[in-house]
């Protein structure tokens, strides 16, 4: 059986076109390097040496000139799928395909590609990087046998981040899965040559010691730069809240999502399976992918088919992610009752729009004020903020840092009955690429009380991730396990991220110069001395581990380190983005106070057979205290009946 573990995080249509191009112009780049270099003895970059046609030649050749051609923008109240032409001054900034922001230059071994502990014996300030896989078993292994529970969070605050992070981001692998001139499978071998990038696995290791010598890891892929050879990685999503989860981000994968048959302006839904009087996501149209080639099952489902490919992942981002397919559904079905002369054009429009804005709104009033505390407006402006000049581009660090949501999660599945009496739990690796244990398990509802009953595990320094993450990830649709806390580190390394301490000088923060200090920084003095022991050197410490290793800030959930960098980029997202739901002309006064009226507690009862809920999802709260859906609001769309052919008064 082919592996088919990176299916979700696979490049597609468009996205694999501008990967592709990326890759021809690095290698051919490199080509013309090690042909030019050793006659011209000079400091130049490669581009330097070349004449202007020569270059413009090469661009054109490896199809990275056409992914830069200016973008001709039409006016519209609505968003492309796309994000272009979001910002009309840069219509580029935030688009699909396009490259991550740059925070700190990029951190590469030969200061162009090569990443950190990608040559095998050479030392970066003066000491070895330790490996991923032993930053893992080290730091990121929990010793004890009970875990503690976080009293704040529920699994549903942790799951609402995954699927921000599934609307913002999505980090491709290169298309090209094995060396260009050695025919080996990255998937399949130990070597480290781009575009494989893989973990080696200690002597000493007693969950892969006799399975492998390496676990597996592609190189995220490029995107096309023509300003200069650093390597910059690809975001196939646009990079605006805007729902493409549900939507996608690009007009082929939209316009296969929509239901053309009727014009009511629906999504598609599953013919085979209903969940009662509610829809199910329609199942994948290709011939082979994760969930239907999983091993240890018989006659298993495709994977769903949704605007992100990750949506069958987990079977907790698959419940959540399907609650807002039905509630674009929902909207769109009562917009046409209302407003009976509405094209179906209009009725997917104005229902993106409105379910787009939900999204936002939940997200900035009721998600981050928890993981940033009170500060949060310190950084993130409260009212309107829209500026042509922010770059809304999800930042290359963002793609790192909001990882801090693996170190909530745990060991199982755990769902509830109507009257919340707790069902068999499930192990998460069983629930990985799996719709059967949503379809054949009596549907979303058990899911949904599960993340809002049971409460996250802490992030604590001294256990940071669950083993079924650290040594069971995947492992139904590989041919080995994976290691998420590894990946993390990798590819913290493949994409030229600069160390931890770096990023605290950054932005203007304490760095510790002994094991007391940093061990204050973490709450833990004797995995403050783990990290130092191991990394030799405190200048070479990874962003990833050291960051979700730090005490929270007082009243959330993050440390120092990541509530700047995810602060800033919830900034950008939100003052670079024109179509931001509380921008003036987005909606009428009347519309606004409706969105602002939708909390994740109303949109689960919408979208769902729920009778009880806490009022506030991501927060613990007491049984007793829960309240009858009939208490909770209502998405009111009146303000939307008999407004002109936009769906809206104003624009």
């Amino acid at each position: 059986m082919r592996d088919l573990r990176n299916y979700a995080n696979q490049a597609k249509g468009k996205t694999r076109d501008a990967a592709r191009a990326a890759d021809c112009l690095e290698v051919s780049l490199q080509l013309l390097e090690k042909k030019i270099r050793p006659a011209q003895q000079v400091s130049e970059t490669i581009k330097d040496l070349l004449k202007k046609e020569q270059w413009d030649l090469i661009s054109e050749l490896t199809g990275c000139k056409p992914v830069h051609i200016p973008k001709e923008c039409k006016k519209s109240p609505f968003r492309t799928i796309t994000g272009e032409c979001n910002n009309r001054k840069n219509p580029s900034f935030g688009a699909a395909n396009s490259a991550f922001r740059r925070v700190m230059p990029a951190c590469y071994e030969d200061g162009k590609s090569v990443p950190l502990g990608g040559t095998k014996g050479k030392r970066v300030n003066g000491y070895l990087l330790p490996g991923a896989r032993d930053i893992s078993n080290i730091i990121c292994k929990i010793f004890k046998k009970n875990i503690v529970l976080d009293n704040k969070v529920t699994l549903m605050f942790m799951q609402f981040g995954q699927q921000i992070d599934h609307d913002l981001t999505l980090s491709v692998s290169s298309p090209t899965q094995s060396p260009f001139f050695d025919s080996v499978d990255c998937q399949t071998c130990c070597l480290q040559k781009y575009p494989c990038f893989p973990i080696p696995i200690p002597k000493d290791d007693s969950q892969f010691k006799n399975q492998s010598d390496c676990l597996p890891v592609t190189r995220t892929a490029a995107a096309c730069n023509l300003e200069c050879d650093t390597r910059q990685q690809i975001n196939g999503l646009s990079s605006y809240m805007d729902c493409s989860f549900i939507y996608g981000s690009d007009p082929q994968t939209a316009l296969m999502l929509r239901n053309m048959t009727s014009n009511f302006g629906l999504l598609n839904v599953n013919p085979h399976f209903r969940d009662g009087n509610l829809p199910y996501p329609p199942f994948n149209p290709a011939a082979e992918d994760a969930c239907s080639t999983k091993k240890g099952e018989t006659n298993p489902f495709p994977c769903f088919f949704a605007g992100d490919t990750r949506i069958s992942e987990q079977t907790g981002i698959s419940a959540l992610q399907i609650m807002f397919l039905r509630m674009h559904n929902k909207v769109a079905t009562r917009l046409h009752k209302m407003n009976p002369s509405w094209s179906g054009d209009t009725l997917y429009e104005v229902s993106r729009k409105i379910t787009g804005a939900c999204m936002q709104h939940i997200t900035y009033n009721e998600w981050l004020p928890i993981l940033l505390g009170p500060k949060m407006h310190e950084v993130i402006p409260p009212n309107n903020c829209y500026d042509e000049c922010t770059d809304a581009t999800v930042a290359n660090s963002f793609t790192i840092a909001f990882r801090m949501g693996h170190t909530l999660i745990r060991d199982y599945v755990y769902r509830y009955d109507r009257d919340y009496k707790p069902l068999p739990p499930q192990p998460l690796y069983e629930t990985f690429f799996s719709p059967g244990a949503v379809l054949l398990r009596d549907g979303c509802d058990p899911l949904i009380r599960g993340l809002i009953f049971t409460p996250a595990k802490e992030k604590l320094a001294d256990q940071l991730m669950t083993d079924q993450l650290r040594e069971r990830l995947y492992e139904n649709v590989g041919h080995i396990p994976q290691d998420l806390c590894g990946l993390n580190v990798q590819r913290s390394r493949d994409h030229g991220l600069a160390a931890y301490f770096a990023w605290r000088r950054h932005y203007n923060l304490s760095v510790p110069t002994n094991v007391y200090e940093l061990g204050k920084l973490m709450g833990n003095e004797k995995v403050a001395h783990k990290f130092l022991t191991l990394y030799q050197s405190s200048e070479n410490i990874d962003l990833w581990p050291a960051a979700v290793s730090e005490k929270a800030v007082p009243g959330g959930v993050v440390g120092e380190t990541l509530f700047h960098i995810i602060a800033d980029q919830f900034k950008h997202t939100k003052c670079g983005d024109r179509h931001f739901y509380t921008n003036c002309g987005e909606f009428t006064p009347a519309q606004l106070r409706s969105i602002k009226g939708m909390t994740m507690a109303c949109l689960l009862c919408e979208n769902s057979h729920i009778e009880e809920l806490p009022e506030y999802a991501f927060i613990v709260s007491k049984r007793k205290e829960y309240k009858k859906c009939s208490e909770i609001c209502k998405l009111d769309l009146e303000p939307w009946r008999g407004c002109g052919k936009f769906g809206v008064n104003v624009i």
